[in-house]
This record gives C-alpha cells, structure tokens and sequence, in this order.
C-alpha cells in the first residue's frame, strides 16, 4: 500500500490485488493495509457517529475548501460540520472501472479526506469511452486514476 498527500486530499494505492477477487479476499487484504471494510453496515453506508467524536478539536477548512464547498456548505443537512465530517473519513473503493471511476470523482469532488483505491487492473483502450479518470491505455487502473483525481483535486475538472 501506497499513499500519496495532494493538500487536503489523499490516495492510497492498492495494486497487487487480483481483480476478480472475492468479497473475503478483499477484506482480509484491506484488513492487513488497515482497512476495515467489516465496519460498514449492511447496505453499504459507514455508520453515522457523533461529528465530535470524529474530529479533532482544530478540524477545520482551508480558505480554497470554502470556495470550493461553499455550495455544500448552505446545505442545512450539511453545513460546516457535515463538510468537516467528510474530510474526516476515510474510503476504499474497490475497482477504479465503469463504476468506480464515477464513484471516486464524486468522492474526491464533495471533500472526501482520504480515498483508497483498489484495483489490480491495467487500463485497455477499450476502457478509455467509458472509464472517465483514464486518459491512457497500458498503466495499473490504481495509478491512472490517482493521476486524474491529483489533478482534479488541485485545479478542478481536467
């Protein structure tokens, strides 16, 4: 496991996995890189905790994620402390294809604080329509999409 920091932001690179690989292979692998993906509840969701038991007492956001959040952070259901909440959390994703290349530009998009990806796949062109981080055939999933969302997450959409 790899991570890599961009400001605010960051991913953890998980790329010697197979990617057809059980849901029970992906959790004892996760579990040895400190995941746990056990603690999700049934339907998918990471369980709802108190914001204070979350965040350490000098949480708080950048003048660039306030421009950034600001139409976040009028939301009543989400606010200040819900923006705080989402840079708190930690995410794996598993598989950076049709549908998780979606899933992690969303993430990286609302102020996710950390995101694992992983996947042991290499991009193909055929996959370069439809898969939206990936730019170029011939390199590990994990790697092209951390490439987009590094961008992304330091100018905007590429």
């Amino acid at each position: 496991m790899y991570e890599f920091e961009d400001d605010d932001d960051s991913y953890d690179r998980y790329d010697s996995y197979d990617s057809y690989g059980s849901y029970g292979s992906y959790e004892s692998n996760a579990s040895l890189s400190g995941w746990s993906l056990s603690r999700l509840s049934p339907g998918g969701c990471i369980p709802r905790s108190p914001i204070s038991a979350r965040l350490s007492p000098r949480a708080s956001l950048s003048l660039a994620e306030y421009r950034r959040y600001s139409r976040q952070l009028i939301l009543p259901s989400i606010g200040l402390p819900g923006q705080l909440r989402l840079k708190s959390f930690r995410v794996l994703v598993i598989g950076a294809g049709g549908l998780g290349c979606p899933a992690l530009l969303y993430l990286t998009s609302s102020g996710f604080g950390t995101i694992g990806i992983m996947d042991g796949d290499t991009v193909e062109e055929s996959n370069l329509h439809r898969q939206i981080l990936h730019t170029r055939a011939g390199i590990s999933k994990v790697d092209s999409a951390i490439e987009y969302l590094q961008r992304y997450a330091r100018r905007g959409p590429c």
